[in-house]
């Protein structure tokens, strides 16, 4: 069988050095193989590489392993030169000729699409941290988005646009907080934002 050929031994360096395997070391080959078919294990990986001792669930995922010892790459791009040793490799590598981004954001308005599964996961990630920061900080500048935890930080920093923003007259509208160049504009925000009936429209 392919996967279970006999590549010679280890280099010197490779038969003393510590095994690693995931997060786990091992100081003797033997160690590590007992390791590889200790019962206790939830997973069985009866195919193991015989140059690292490496073990592994199925022989594809052995096949693809031995690659990484042997430098055979197999799959080539039909674009340009490059060759992978992995087939979802080529085809990642392939999208950056096509274009094709097939891992698309769910979240409303944002319309993001990426090449990789990775990049994806990636975006959702910070899209959860934003939702986060939001919800620690309600109040959002209408100017620069910034977010603060109360109502009274944002007036504060509201009031630091006005003078580059609308000047000595810039106001704030007291229900929301979103400035404005002057009194007038307010009255009308006020009008047929909030529904005030005291609002004119006249400053």
């Amino acid at each position: 069988m392919y996967g279970m050929q006999d590549y010679g031994p280890p280099p010197p360096e490779m038969q003393y050095f510590p095994f690693k395997r995931e997060h786990e070391i091992f100081m003797h080959k033997s160690a590590m193989q007992m390791h590889n078919r200790d019962p206790h294990r939830s997973e069985v990986k009866p195919h193991q590489c015989q140059q690292c001792l490496k073990a592994f669930s199925s022989n594809h995922q052995l096949v693809q392993h031995i690659r990484v010892h042997t430098g055979e790459k197999p799959y080539k791009c039909s674009y340009c030169d490059r060759r992978f040793k992995q087939l979802s490799h080529v085809q990642q590598h392939t999208r950056l000729h096509t274009g094709e981004r097939p891992y698309k954001c769910h979240i409303p308005d944002c319309g993001r699409a990426f090449i990789q599964l990775s990049n994806l996961q990636q975006h959702l990630r910070n899209h959860d941290a934003q939702l986060e920061r939001m919800k620690n900080r309600p109040f959002h500048c209408n100017i620069c988005g910034k977010g603060f935890a109360t109502e009274s930080s944002l007036r504060t920093h509201t009031s630091k646009h006005a003078a580059l923003v609308g000047g000595p007259n810039a106001v704030n509208c007291p229900q929301c907080q979103k400035l404005f160049m002057n009194g007038e504009q307010l009255m009308e925000h006020m009008k047929y934002t909030h529904r005030d009936p005291n609002a004119s429209g006249v400053a």
